[in-house]
């Protein structure tokens, strides 16, 4: 590996640990003021659509 490719692998490693922190604590701090109950609904809609799509195709 050359110095380029390391000094590239580092780079791409080091802001994705950053980009996955930041996102991690932007969502856990979304989630103490509001709740979840939208996102329960949405899936339960769209997990009845994939079985209504499954058993009519």
């Amino acid at each position: 590996m050359t110095s380029a490719e390391t000094t590239s692998f580092v780079a791409g490693g080091v802001s994705a640990a950053i980009v996955g922190f930041v996102t991690i604590w932007g969502l856990l701090q979304f989630l103490q003021r509001q709740s979840t109950l939208a996102f329960v609904v949405y899936r339960v809609i769209f997990g009845l659509f994939l079985f209504a799509m499954l058993f009519l195709r």
